[in-house]
């Protein structure tokens, strides 16, 4: 409840500051160049009419001033309202052009509806914005990182309803042969799945960390955590373990690279392994531990087999 009281203060705080330096002065105010006359937000249509009224918004980027007069010329209508945005990296050429088509064109001139977000902001009230929206989002995220991302990095799952595994293994590691920490990710319904590779993938010398996407039911949650704690096969090392305060994972986001670097820290903190290995519940082992621990005694610890690339394809 207190973290939620001071990210809603927070978040509040943000929210105040834009719409006081942003939202109140673009939506009272017209485009307020000294070199291009402007028209008043008052209309002079008289609504005495049965017949109805379209408020629009169109938006429009850089390089749409053409695209622009020709959509207005062709909507216009006298008992409607029109409401331009165009955006702010936009060059001011643009701005001024279209700010002179609609104070200009006749169709416009004998209703007034047609009206600009106004440019507003000098280069001294965009500084002071930006100055005041990053102490409000750093305050948001330092609360963030105080009361959730610390506790996450390291406590377990902490329902009182079901038993936990400390984070700490019995691990003898004066053994030449490498070691491997698995984070496993498994969604909703994936509980059997997790079983089935768990059991196929243990080895008493690597360290197995699960994460239950946030949006699996409660149940499922206990059942993976009973299952963790009263499984024979897991006890003499007690290297089977499961992050206690899940993510919200969605695939076409930054949510998926935060739980592996969250995992990471954990496995970090905790244990000893030479080789991190990010598997989700559907994957299954083609060769044993045995065999892989072997494959890789003789490499050097520190060669690894990351590929990256700033082709973002799909994610763009």
């Amino acid at each position: 409840m207190a973290l939620k009281k001071l990210l809603m203060i927070s978040f509040s705080l943000t929210s105040l500051l834009f719409s006081f330096f942003y939202i109140i002065p673009t939506t009272t105010t017209l485009f307020t160049s000294s070199k291009i006359p402007t028209t008043s937000l008052e209309s002079n249509q008289d609504f005495n009419s049965t017949l109805p009224s379209f408020a629009y918004l169109i938006s429009a980027s850089k390089g749409d001033v053409d695209k622009l007069k020709r959509l207005l010329r062709s909507l216009y209508h006298r008992r409607n309202h029109y409401l331009i945005h165009l955006d702010l990296e936009a060059p001011e050429e643009e701005h001024l052009e279209m700010a002179r088509f609609v104070a200009g064109e006749p169709l416009f001139q004998p209703e007034g509806n047609v009206m600009i977000i106004p440019r507003k902001f000098t280069e001294r009230n965009k500084m002071a914005l930006k100055k005041l929206l990053m102490i409000s989002f750093s305050l948001t995220s330092l609360l963030f990182s105080f009361f959730y991302i610390i506790p996450t990095t390291t406590t377990l799952f902490t329902s009182s309803k079901i038993p936990t595994t400390s984070l700490e293994s019995n691990q003898d590691f004066n053994s030449t042969l490498p070691s491997f920490a698995y984070l496993i990710s498994a969604s909703k319904g994936d509980v059997d799945k997790l079983k089935r590779l768990l059991r196929s993938l243990y080895h008493r010398r690597n360290h197995y960390l699960i994460h239950l996407d946030l949006e699996a039911p409660e149940e499922e949650h206990l059942e993976m955590a009973r299952f963790v704690a009263g499984e024979p096969l897991f006890q003499p090392e007690g290297n089977v373990m499961i992050v206690g305060k899940p993510n919200l994972v969605t695939y076409r986001g930054p949510t998926m690279l935060a739980t592996t670097l969250h995992a990471m820290a954990l496995l970090l903190r905790c244990c000893r392994w030479d080789w991190f290995i990010n598997l989700s519940a559907s994957d299954y082992p083609l060769v044993t531990q045995d065999d892989l621990i072997y494959a890789f005694s003789e490499l050097p610890r520190d060669l690894n087999f990351i590929q990256h690339t700033s082709r973002l394809g799909w994610k763009m």
